[in-house]
């Protein structure tokens, strides 16, 4: 749907948070292989980003086939309008989340493996 104008607010989100998530697996699979710490020291924000990613194409379909019913359904108008105003919701103030996830992850192990194991 990139080429669907009426999409645009919420497939231009989508591909970002996709970028985030490859940058991310990149990132990952090319440090994480010579140092498993680095691998596991962003484990939980990976899962958070890709939870995100998931999310949001959910929303975009979501979106979609609210615009479509608007078209054709003029019934059920408030039902469709507020699930593109939840759709615009995520996007636009949950969705962003992911661009710190993304600086956590490539941030990588250092500050999370700098306590002696003593000290734990």
């Amino acid at each position: 749907h990139k080429d669907n104008k009426k999409m645009a607010e919420f497939t231009k989100p989508l591909h970002q948070v996709i970028g985030s998530a490859q940058n991310a697996s990149l990132w990952i699979a090319a440090n994480g292989m010579g140092n498993p710490d680095e691998a596991a020291a962003g484990s939980a924000e990976y899962l958070r980003l890709m939870a995100l990613m998931v999310f949001a194409y959910m929303w975009a379909m979501m979106a979609e086939v609210s615009l479509r019913k608007l078209e054709g359904n003029p019934n059920k108008k408030e039902f469709y309008e507020n699930k593109l105003a939840v759709a615009r919701f995520y996007m636009n103030k949950i969705l962003p989340y992911h661009y710190g996830l993304l600086a956590s992850i490539v941030n990588g192990s250092k500050s999370v493996m700098a306590m002696a194991d003593e000290a734990v």
